[in-house]
């Protein structure tokens, strides 16, 4: 699990359903620990953008919305506004994990994302460089439960996202919604797809609620 391999369409690498990713005995995990960071979601989600910061520290400069002026003109971080945005992305994460049971639902919902990030001039071959930052998360959220199993589960999720983010973002290419991919980072919410089906309507719901919470962290 977790290297599953897609069909190409029109130049596009079409990724596979969750469960070519993740079996049924790491949803069991991924979902214990949900329960565990979700007692601390604002934490974790700290952790998370420290950790990310921390690895490639030239990141800070990009997130527009959490930055302001310091004493003497320097830019630094809002605390407020990045546990806001942190906040929203862990929750973003967990309604993966709650709707891992909708692939419809979460397929569509993710390309969809992948095209807004595209917008944002965010590149697929960048996303790998959150993962780091949200294994150390959880591993400090989860303690001793924070298994290799468990670790591996969370790798086999986070590759179904962004290979999905990674279709929504060429997909937005090819239709000549960029004109090339300039590295930014500055959209994290999930959105809709207007084409999603009514069956998957509770689950949109879901995420639509959780993405409009966001919308002032966006630009």
């Amino acid at each position: 699990m977790g290297c599953a391999q897609g069909k190409q369409t029109a130049g596009v690498e079409m990724c596979e359903g969750i469960d070519s990713y993740v079996t049924p005995e790491e949803k069991e995990l991924l979902r214990s620990s949900w329960n565990i960071v979700s007692q601390d979601i604002s934490g974790v989600g700290m952790n998370i953008f420290k950790k990310l910061f921390d690895i490639e520290a030239d990141l800070v400069k990009l997130f527009k919305r959490i930055q302001t002026k310091g004493e003497t003109g320097q830019v630094v971080v809002d605390s407020i506004r990045l546990e806001g945005h942190a906040t929203g992305v862990l929750r973003q994460i967990g309604l993966v994990v709650e709707n891992m049971d909708n692939n419809s639902a979460l397929t569509t919902t993710l390309i969809a994302l992948g095209e807004v990030h595209a917008n944002y001039r965010v590149r697929p071959e960048m996303l790998p460089l959150l993962w780091p930052a949200i294994r150390d998360a959880l591993k400090i959220a989860c303690e001793d439960e924070f298994t290799q199993q468990m670790e591996l589960a969370w790798k086999h999720l986070y590759d179904f996202v962004t290979c999905h983010l990674s279709e929504g973002m060429v997909i937005a290419h090819l239709k000549g919604k960029r004109d090339s991919f300039v590295l930014s980072y500055e959209s994290s919410s999930l959105l809709l797809s207007p084409q999603q089906e009514s069956q998957n309507s509770s689950s949109q719901n879901q995420l639509q609620n959780s993405n409009s919470q966001n919308q002032s962290l966006m630009e």
